[in-house]
């Protein structure tokens, strides 16, 4: 009941939100169809580009190290409005809703879903809790070669534009459009949020955390080889032992 109000409760600040909006129109409140408990997801319509977006809403964090003003807000619209590369799902718009303390950013719709979706062949706008309860089907040499190799450049990129390690590298966050992997998810870094597999993963990072994004990139890996989830900071013998056999595994262990 705790959970139905507080849906209930960001449902009446989004309505609130588009009703002044001359861009975006409301179509439908999704369930929780990611991991992170205090975020919400809208469907909406973007009237100008004449497509449909995902909003959502997410409380501000207390350990973000930005300041939560119109200053702020004004300089990320900006920085995200300038980050456009081949391999990055845009953020189409980020928005402060002060009077509720929450940040709420605009990404495009996409109904395939994630590459999480892909790998488990579950429907996209199910609840995370119902989707990922099988286990799912291991990718390709080439899709995870090709995926691979996107979501890396996809990572250079950001660092070379001087952003923090993303943080929140998974296949969640990662979609397959028109065979191309784009990422997503980078903006999160920025605002103190910590990703899912931060507590399971912490203690190999030993206070380097540029070490993160190579951790969650082989645990990337090895979801697209195996077809499941590694659920340790390392994959122990008995986990490797059933992908000896995957051309890929051979192929990183020369590099």
């Amino acid at each position: 009941m705790q959970k139905m109000a507080e849906r209930d409760a960001v449902l009446l600040n989004c309505y609130y939100y588009l009703k002044d909006s001359k861009k975006y129109s409301f179509i439908d409140h999704l369930p929780d169809i990611g991991s992170r408990m205090n975020k919400q997801w809208f469907l909406v319509r973007d009237s100008k580009q004449e497509i449909n977006a995902v909003l959502t809403m997410v409380p501000w964090s207390l350990q973000c190290t930005l300041t939560f003003n119109k200053a702020t807000r004004k300089t990320l619209k900006e920085l995200f409005s300038l980050l456009q590369y081949p391999y990055l799902l845009p953020v189409m718009d980020v928005d402060f809703v002060f009077e509720h303390n929450l940040v709420m950013f605009i990404h495009p719709f996409r109904s395939a879903g994630s590459l999480k979706d892909v790998i488990y062949g579950s429907r996209p706008q199910s609840s995370w809790e119902d989707k990922y309860q099988v286990k799912g089907k291991s990718l390709s040499v080439t899709q995870i070669r090709n995926y691979g190799r996107q979501v890396l450049e996809a990572l250079l990129y950001l660092r070379e534009k001087g952003l923090p390690a993303c943080g929140h590298l998974h296949s969640g966050n990662i979609f397959i459009i028109n065979g191309n992997a784009k990422l997503s998810g980078f903006e999160n870094s920025l605002f103190g949020w910590k990703s899912r597999l931060y507590p399971t993963i912490k203690r190999l990072l030993k206070d380097k955390q540029d070490d993160m994004e190579v951790i969650q990139f082989g645990h990337l890996l090895y979801e697209m080889l195996a077809g499941w989830e590694l659920t340790t900071s390392e994959p122990k013998r008995e986990q490797l032992t059933k992908l000896r056999n995957a051309p890929v595994v051979e192929v990183c262990r020369v590099s």
